[in-house]
């Protein structure tokens, strides 16, 4: 097969050499979800729950389900639609019904229909032009909003997680002797710098400096194994897990929608987001 005219290369103004660095860029840049994810669920305090009808559910299994169905999707994008974005876990409502988890208020398995209801939905409305439709209807200045707000929440998270920012009493500044948080500073203005002189790969390039420079400062902790098979024997009761029993309440209702308008909102911004930076909206 040939590479460069099965995905159009040369038509796209690009070359093999950017897409790899680009892909590889995109990899460390979304990579956070194998974590974030199994703590939004599980808890950060634990590696495993029970659920309200007895379903171990460990951070490993959501890690390596989470890992796989990102791969697959992401492939089918690339080899289906020929579109140059990678495809993950949603992670708009993963809090919200990771909390109603460890709550009791609803199992796994109720929460893994809500989701399949919703996209059944996303799929339906998809297939009747009822999407493209809504997405037409919405002023520009609207999906320009929608696009900042989710870069201003991921701008959040990383305040919050480097040091940077404190929200715990309103938003007050971190502690300028924390290493962590001069570290993080460094890496924004050098991947700032990198970025106004077009340097090729200068996330990634911010990404893989400021990880080194924090191994002796102590910030960056090297993992115990780089290189680990992943263990497939809890992802039976997490695969396939429905139940649509405990969807017979009125809430039900609530979450579904909940569930969709945050899928849905958080996709259209980041597809025009992303979309538009490419130059791939017509």
């Amino acid at each position: 097969m040939n590479v460069k005219s099965f995905f159009k290369l040369q038509e796209k103004g690009t070359t093999v050499k950017t897409e790899i660095l680009a892909g590889i860029t995109t990899f460390m840049t979304m990579a956070y979800v194998l974590a974030v994810q199994p703590s939004a669920i599980v808890g950060c305090d634990a590696n495993t729950f029970v659920d309200i009808n007895g379903v171990v559910i460990s951070k490993e299994a959501i890690s390596v389900t989470c890992a796989l169905i990102s791969g697959l999707i992401t492939l089918l994008m690339g080899f289906y639609a020929n579109v140059p974005f990678a495809l993950s876990c949603g992670m708009g409502t993963n809090f919200m019904f990771g909390a109603l988890l460890q709550s009791n208020t609803l199992s796994f398995g109720a929460i893994m229909s809500i989701t399949l209801i919703s996209g059944v939905i996303f799929v339906i409305l998809t297939i009747f032009g009822v999407r493209d439709l809504i997405v037409k209807a919405i002023p520009r200045n609207i999906k320009t909003a929608i696009g900042s707000a989710i870069g201003f929440y991921i701008a959040y998270l990383g305040f919050k997680n480097s040091g940077i920012g404190k929200f715990e009493n309103g938003i007050e500044l971190g502690s300028l002797r924390d290493p962590a948080v001069l570290l993080a500073i460094g890496g924004l203005f050098l991947i700032a710098i990198l970025t106004a002189y077009r340097v090729n790969g200068a996330i990634l390039i911010g990404i893989v400096v400021v990880t080194l420079v924090g191994i002796p400062l102590g910030v960056t902790t090297l993992p115990g194994n780089v290189v680990k098979a992943p263990n497939f024997s809890d992802m039976g009761n997490i695969m396939f897990a429905f139940d649509f029993k405990s969807l017979l309440t009125p809430e039900t209702i609530v979450y579904v929608f909940i569930a969709f308008c945050g899928d849905f909102f958080s996709t259209l911004g980041t597809v025009l987001g992303v979309g538009a930076k490419a130059g791939m909206l017509d």
